[in-house]
């Protein structure tokens, strides 16, 4: 369920939205008994404990005044309760996740007077985020446990942008935010967790420079990040796994992009540079069911290349709205940050030492006549481990499927473009009818490829339509239609056929319509 109101008076504009999303859950599924290599033993059994309870409620406050400034506070609301049944072929009866986060956020804009090519955007964010993991039979995590994450960060950033000339766009962005790590468990005897806390500076730069009347854009670009870590040891884990005491860490991280407009709505796209990315303190120590923390995590550092083209066609008789579009990208990773499934019950992220990660993306897109809108995109991928063991050498990467596809199709009408079909379509209320597939090849579920997740084809059909309430849309779907008893990448049984009805209502100076 959806409600929502926006409105605006004078400089001043409001929204709120409200989200309400529940289910049991219980939905058939297959159960390989944790013998993948022998379906003589596979049976139908019902999901339990997978039932669920979520509630979002967003609010937004904009000032616009016409001058030099622009400001919108965003504040985000969002609380679940969910039962966690495990992936394993033994379900979890009573293991549950309690979930409550809470993020504002400010956005400053400031557009100086008196012709100063000068732009400037601040931002600064508060989040706290508590989830509450309680499995007193030991029933995911093997021992019996009653903890509680919490996480507090705050941060601000500037971002300024210039012109110099009629061919230089420079750019600088200043950053800074800190983290704090808390853990608790009622039923552990060692006691709780020291905090754990995280200081992260960042400054970045870049240049655009535009030639030939702006059809070809060169963008060099320098980033620079520094990472405090204070980390207190603790007894709770094994000696090679403690990481105490402060650590400074910083990346340097180049890069260079380059775009060409040879022809009108022809556009050449190519980018090169180095990327880092530190663990998170959630992937490093926390504890959310069936999804563990690994302390002895190491930065993943990757060189991203890729290159491809955006082509725009301009419309012609009933076409409008055409582009396709190709990358090819080949990026080769250290220590790449996976989530890979260590037992039939337990997740955790793992570090691969090389790997590469390569392939091709392709995307097409139109209309015609306005109403039948159509968009497919095909991404094909060999995401290999090429770390030194032996073993895993050349093995696919776990929760990276080879091929996958997405294809959308919509039928829309409305009383300035209704369906040609005569006197009886005029009268239609407005609305959609749409189709989804998405088709996804087999993946596995850890390094080694036993574990692996059949591909699996998903439909999904649905009938959108504005009633004649002002401000009331009807939104009716069935996902899945196929019945499909798969699994998702990390090897979690989905729901089969699935039917769901959604009314949104949108009311104030704007009406604002929600699609779920």
């Amino acid at each position: 369920m959806d409600v929502a109101r926006a409105a605006s008076a004078g400089p001043w504009d409001y929204l709120g939205f409200a989200h309400y999303l529940g289910s049991a859950g219980d939905f058939a599924f297959t159960n390989d008994l944790g013998t993948t290599a022998n379906p003589a033993d596979d049976r139908t059994e019902r999901r339990r404990n997978n039932g669920f309870d979520l509630g979002d409620l967003t609010a937004r406050l904009g000032y616009r005044s016409g001058g030099p400034l622009a400001a919108v506070l965003t504040s985000d609301s969002f609380v679940k309760d969910e039962g966690v049944p495990g992936a394993g072929s033994v379900q979890a009866r009573d293991a549950r996740l309690r979930t409550l986060r809470q993020l504002a956020h400010l956005d400053v804009k400031l557009t100086p007077l008196g012709g100063l090519p000068l732009d400037a955007d601040a931002s600064g964010y508060f989040l706290y985020d508590r989830q509450a993991f309680t499995d007193r039979r030991g029933e995911v995590s093997f021992v019996p446990v009653d903890h509680t994450d919490t996480t507090t960060a705050g941060g601000v950033q500037a971002l300024f942008r210039s012109a110099i000339g009629a061919h230089q766009v420079p750019g600088l962005l200043v950053a800074a935010s800190h983290e704090r790590f808390a853990s608790s468990d009622r039923l552990d005897p060692a006691g709780n967790a020291p905090d754990r806390s995280r200081l992260r500076t960042t400054l970045a730069a870049e240049d655009e420079v535009l030639l030939a009347a702006d059809r070809l854009s060169i963008v060099p670009g320098l980033r620079w990040e520094v990472f405090r870590d204070d980390f207190p040891g603790t007894p709770r884990l094994p000696v090679a796994a403690r990481a105490s005491g402060v650590s400074v860490r910083d990346f340097l991280s180049p890069r260079l992009g380059l775009r060409v407009e040879p022809v009108r709505g022809l556009t050449l796209l190519a980018n090169l540079g180095r990327y880092a990315r530190e663990p998170n303190l959630e992937e490093l120590f926390g504890t959310r069911g069936v999804v563990i923390g690994n302390p002895s995590l190491r930065p993943e550092v990757a060189f991203n290349r890729d290159a491809g083209f955006h082509l725009a066609v301009p419309g012609r008789g009933p076409l409008s709205d055409a582009a396709l579009e190709y990358a090819y990208f080949d990026n080769q990773v250290d220590d790449l940050i996976i989530l890979v499934q260590n037992s039939q019950r337990l997740a955790r992220p793992e570090n691969v030492s090389d790997a590469v990660v390569r392939g091709h993306e392709v995307a097409v897109r139109g209309r015609l006549w306005g109403r039948l809108g159509a968009a497919l995109n095909y991404t094909h991928q060999e995401a290999r481990d090429e770390g030194p063991v032996t073993f895993l050498r050349g093995k696919a990467l776990p929760g990276r499927p080879a091929d996958e596809a997405f294809a959308h199709l919509e039928l829309a009408w409305s009383p300035t473009r209704p369906l040609p079909l005569g006197r009886r379509t005029a009268g239609l209320w407005p609305g959609r009818l749409f189709y989804e597939a998405n088709v996804i090849a087999d993946d596995f579920l850890d390094r080694a490829n036993v574990r692996r997740v059949s591909s699996r084809v998903l439909h999904e059909v649905g009938l959108e339509l504005a009633l004649p309430v002002p401000g009331v849309r009807l939104t009716l779907e069935a996902k899945n239609v196929g019945d499909d008893r798969t699994r998702d990448v990390l090897g979690f049984p989905l729901p089969g056929r699935a039917l769901f009805a959604t009314v949104s209502y949108g009311f104030g100076g704007r009406d604002v319509g929600a699609a779920r």
